[in-house]
């Protein structure tokens, strides 16, 4: 565009035509001598942009935030106090004795006979051996993947090596605790503690071979007040 001269295509053959913007509205001939056929144009027209006013200090100062929402008033986190792993040697002492005799004697005289050519009492006596040994074995990791944990609202019993169980009672429903320990157990620092919820259909969670219980259970009943 150069003055008042626009340069437009005609709408039949494409040929560049040269229009005199006062002639806008006059019919015009394509010079194209194999088209010359008639047009018009319309002038293109601009319009004044609206002007966006925002209110001051809105350029250097974003609106804030939101807020956070605030936890429903009385509403407490849940915080773990206390988690113990059953002691089984210290509950089960005789019984741990027994099976690790069983191993020692199995072993000693499965060597024995098999030195001295018995080898069908070898073979009996390292059966008695492995059988104790996968026993004792089995019992512990059984006992090992037992775990006792007292938070703030609830007391959780959770067992299973492979597929896990839990057990849990809210300290609010508590209705009794009672602890049981024998002389031996006593000296040992082990014994067993029974929880008690009378909440509805009476709940009985039951927690053997734990260290320390008249602690335990102490940190129970503070929680419960």
């Amino acid at each position: 565009m150069t003055g008042q001269t626009v340069t437009y295509r005609c709408p039949h053959c494409n040929q560049s035509v040269d229009v005199d913007l006062n002639h806008e509205h006059d019919l015009l001939i394509c010079p194209n001598t194999s088209c010359q056929k008639p047009f018009k144009v319309d002038v293109p027209v601009a319009h004044q942009a609206v002007e966006l006013i925002l209110p001051a200090g809105m350029e250097e100062h974003p609106p804030p935030a939101p807020a956070p929402v605030a936890a429903p008033a009385g509403a407490e986190e849940e915080k773990g106090i206390l988690m113990t792993r059953l002691a089984m040697f210290r509950r089960y002492p005789w019984r741990c004795l027994a099976y690790s005799l069983a191993i020692i004697v199995g072993v000693v005289l499965g060597l024995y006979y098999l030195i001295t050519g018995w080898h069908f009492l070898a073979l009996v006596f390292v059966g008695i051996a492995g059988f104790a040994g996968y026993r004792l074995f089995s019992w512990w990791l059984r006992m090992e993947h037992i775990a006792f944990t007292i938070t703030n609202k609830r007391c959780v019993l959770e067992s299973g090596v492979l597929k896990k169980e839990i057990t849990e009672i809210p300290i609010s429903e508590i209705a009794d605790i009672q602890v049981r320990q024998t002389m031996l157990e006593r000296w040992l620092n082990v014994g067993d503690i029974t929880l008690l919820s009378h909440k509805g259909e009476m709940h009985r969670l039951i927690i053997m071979a734990i260290p320390y219980p008249q602690q335990v259970a102490a940190q129970i009943r503070a929680l419960h007040t």
